[in-house]
């Protein structure tokens, strides 16, 4: 949503009507998570060098509290249709979140970000 232009046309996307590339269930961490992935090709987002727009959705049950939660989140990518699978997409995205996670814990563990009394104006990008 840090682009809220681009954001509303691909979640008014025909998302329904589009069939499913990609579907993963897994057991761990105390939560059981099913992930589905939809692809499709567009020419009229105006965004350069775009040419897929992607949809998953995450359901995540915690064993603990019982609670559920669902994700929907869009994504767009400059590969064109045919490119990669389903499966591969999909890969690269948990992949991705997985250097982001690593990322966090090095920023918070080492320079204790997080804990930080700064949070006024741009001094916190300035002292991360």
């Amino acid at each position: 949503a840090n682009h809220p232009g681009l954001f509303d046309r691909v979640r008014h996307l025909p998302w329904r009507e589009i069939t499913l590339d990609h579907h993963e269930r897994t057991r761990a961490h105390h939560r059981t998570e099913i992930r589905r992935l939809k692809t499709t090709a567009f020419a009229h987002l105006d965004y350069p060098d775009a040419r897929q727009a992607l949809q998953v959705v995450r359901w995540r049950k915690d064993f603990t509290t019982g609670k559920l939660t669902i994700e929907r989140v869009y994504l767009i990518t400059s590969l064109p249709p045919g490119v990669a699978t389903g499966s591969q997409l999909a890969a690269w995205i948990r992949g991705h979140w997985k250097i982001e996670n690593l990322l966090h814990h090095v920023r918070d563990r080492t320079f204790r970000e997080d804990d930080s009394k700064i949070h006024i104006g741009r001094l916190p990008r300035t002292m991360a």
